[in-house]
């Protein structure tokens, strides 16, 4: 058995309110191929590099019939940093569990490293952009561009002949020992990297997550600007903000480059804000229905119990215009109105502050039953006409309208990017 790894979230505590879908659909318009939990991009390169590593037998198992040799490539690579680097590399997909590891003396293996590396390891994360930029193929076999970034890499660590495993230099050594080793470790089912090895010491040095080369870091700022004209000219406008304060908003952002985005952008990001703005008037009155139930506790609470509370009041005001706001936003961009007006068409009329919290409690039962596979449970129980909240999902604190886009638009990503690819 894997050792034990706490889900990331309860049952059914993602998307409460049914919103994320539409803002997905926003971000991928704005920064299609990035997703928000990208932050270290460097790993494109680690993936381009595994990619030769394991080109042979790129689509093999090992024996413990479930680790891939890029899954095998990982171990190596997040054992180096954590055997090599003395600081904690910020954002590393599984650097928690290659530390954990190192520090019981152990080695990562499928039982030791991420429960779904596929999904949550540096491979997982990073390969929908990837696939984008041609470094891989959707199998991660090596794309179009792979050799290209490859190339640079080699140059900026001064590891030529890694492609063509030259027998002659420090690349093609470093091939060979790279490929036999991931073979070890898929013959073993654990790592199989000599910890103190020259391998391991080049791994953490060249593939650490801030030591990008020259060559490689302009190689995937060109790649980023080789489709969607409308990525590139935000990325040209989030240039300029790069040396301003880091803790800048996405909805602050959005803010800063409005007036300077052309039309088609512009009206894009507007539908953006418009979207959000309606989202978090939603949000925050499913977040007052909680607080109120946590407040009253056993005593429950019914629509008429929170139909004067200043925020059911105020979101009552908002909301028609915001759901009117929104839905004008998405049509000018052609962008899943029908889909938009369909589940929220409900806040789309006045309400009465009790009529708005049974509407606002309805909704949210509605969504977590068609939660895919089977539903999933309500955060409210109802006891004789009231609503009690359930152990787990209280909210202790009043809830605000003003405040950041409740979803991430991928600019932090972006953003990001420019950082880690800006010499």
């Amino acid at each position: 058995m894997s050792q034990f790894d706490p889900p990331v979230a309860g049952e059914g505590s993602l998307d409460p309110m049914g919103l994320a879908t539409t803002s997905e659909r926003l971000a991928n318009e704005l920064v299609p191929g990035l997703r928000a939990r990208m932050n270290r991009f460097r790993f494109l390169t680690a993936i381009a590099v595994a990619s030769a590593v394991c080109e042979d037998f790129y689509n093999e198992q090992g024996n413990d019939g479930r680790t891939t040799p890029q899954v095998a490539f990982e171990w190596l690579v997040l054992e180096s940093f954590a055997h090599r680097s003395t600081e904690v590399p910020v954002g590393v997909p599984g650097m928690q569990k290659a530390r954990a590891v190192r520090d019981r003396r152990d080695r990562l293996s499928a039982n030791s490293y991420l429960k779904a590396p596929s999904i949550f390891g540096f491979h997982g994360v990073y390969k929908p952009l990837a696939i984008e930029f041609d470094i891989v193929t959707p199998t991660l076999g090596p794309g179009k561009r792979q050799h290209e970034l490859v190339s640079a890499w080699e140059r900026d660590n001064d590891l030529i002949g890694f492609l063509d495993r030259s027998r002659d230099s420090d690349g093609g050594w470093l091939r060979r020992d790279l490929e036999a080793t991931v073979k070890r470790s898929l013959g073993k089912a654990r790592s199989d990297l000599p910890l103190s090895g020259w391998s391991s010491g080049v791994l953490a040095n060249a593939l650490g997550p801030d030591s990008a080369g020259e060559e490689e870091r302009a190689l995937l700022r060109r790649t980023l600007r080789t489709k969607h004209p409308q990525r590139a000219e935000l990325a040209d406008l989030l240039l300029l903000e790069l040396e301003t304060d880091g803790d800048l908003s996405e909805r602050a952002i959005v803010s800063r480059i409005r007036g300077l985005a052309s039309k088609g952008l512009g009206d894009l990001l507007d539908a953006i804000e418009h979207y959000e703005t309606f989202a978090r008037v939603l949000d925050v009155l499913f977040r007052t229905l909680r607080h109120a139930a946590s407040t009253y506790g056993s005593a429950g609470i019914t629509p008429d119990k929170v139909a004067d509370h200043p925020n059911v009041v105020q979101g009552a005001r908002l909301l028609p215009g915001a759901f009117r706001d929104a839905l004008q936003g998405l049509q000018s961009i052609n962008t899943e109105a029908g889909g938009f007006t369909e589940r929220f068409e409900a806040f789309s009329v006045p309400l009465t502050g009790a009529a708005l919290a049974r509407t606002v409690h309805d909704h949210h039962v509605s969504i977590q039953s068609s939660k895919p596979p089977h539903g999933k449970r309500p955060w409210f129980e109802t006891y004789k006409g009231l609503w009690l909240v359930r152990p787990g999902f209280e909210h202790l604190s009043v809830p605000e309208f003003d405040g950041p886009f409740i979803h991430p638009v991928r600019i932090h990503a972006l953003r990001r990017f420019l950082q880690d690819t800006v010499a």
